[in-house]
């Protein structure tokens, strides 16, 4: 006897829709992906498994990205998003909380954010998901340069010659995170002194000795590629446990088209492949590192 389905339940029906969703060539997907805005490309990627698979290997097109607005009184917490594919509509996040609302932008990478705080320390946090990782206290340092915090926002920076220094400088901030399992590494120029990189499950920053005049940096591939005054382009590979410096082949070019340089204490645009960071530096009475 043949099984009737009943007409009022819908169990069935979404069961197969999901699953036909799944099993969409590859060659449709990436149609679907590669004419997808930036705010439909987030949804797309929530659809299930297979399309959060696929997101990660889709080549996008370049698209306009969204201009993040950060908070300019103390009226409101929260952030304003402008899509300009969309016109006259602005997005409005929710209270993401005094500290993110006084705390300064350095880098993104896809919807995730490098902020520092204003006692200086950094934190990545997803605008859309709202989580959040803390990452080490910037004071907290494994090497030959010690870093002592001596107010709130002030330190005192020794090198392992006894040159002394007093302030915070984050120079040339880069990171990396994987959507799916959180694994991230988060590098820096701590002044003209050395770079430090902090990986998942690190309680300090782990210093790089071999570097002390780093102009700016690239991160790709689980590699760093470093420019330095001097003109040399340094490579450490951080695909294992410890970064190995390797040799770079004769006229190696780096470049990364979403990187730009911004002037400190002025308002600017910040472009990085899918948010652009409005933001003034000194909002909210910032309290800029005495140097």
């Amino acid at each position: 006897m043949e099984k009737k389905l009943n007409p009022t339940s819908n169990n069935g029906l979404i069961g197969d829709t999901c699953k036909s969703w799944s099993n969409l060539p590859l060659d449709l997907l990436n149609l679907v992906f590669e004419r997808l805005g930036f705010a439909d490309f987030q949804r797309a990627k929530s659809v299930c498994s297979s399309w959060l698979s696929f997101s990660r290997q889709c080549v996008r097109k370049n698209h306009v990205p969204w201009v993040l607005l950060f908070p300019q009184n103390n009226q409101t917490n929260s952030c304003m998003l402008f899509n300009p594919e969309e016109k006259d509509k602005l997005y409005k996040t929710i209270d993401l909380g005094l500290e993110f609302a006084n705390s300064l932008c350095l880098k993104t990478y896809g919807s995730w954010l490098l902020m520092q705080n204003l006692q200086l320390n950094l934190y990545i946090v997803n605008l859309f998901t709202h989580e959040r990782i803390n990452l080490p206290p910037v004071e907290s340092q494994l090497g030959m340069t010690m870093v002592e915090r001596v107010l709130d926002n002030q330190f005192r920076i020794t090198s392992n010659n006894g040159y002394g220094w007093k302030g915070m400088d984050v120079r040339s901030p880069v990171f990396w995170i994987d959507e799916k399992t959180k694994d991230h590494v988060v590098l820096w120029a701590l002044s003209t002194f050395c770079v430090v990189y902090s990986k998942t499950g690190d309680n300090s920053w782990n210093q790089i000795p071999q570097i002390s005049d780093c102009l700016d940096m690239v991160y790709k591939d689980h590699k760093l590629y470093l420019s330095t005054y001097s003109g040399k382009i340094k490579i450490f590979d951080f695909s294992g446990e410890i970064p190995q410096q390797i040799v770079p082949q004769h006229n190696c070019v780096v470049t990364e088209e979403r990187h730009i340089l911004v002037h400190p204490l002025q308002t600017y645009p910040v472009s990085f492949g899918g948010l652009t960071v409005d933001q003034n530096y000194s909002h909210r009475n910032r309290r800029c590192p005495q140097g």
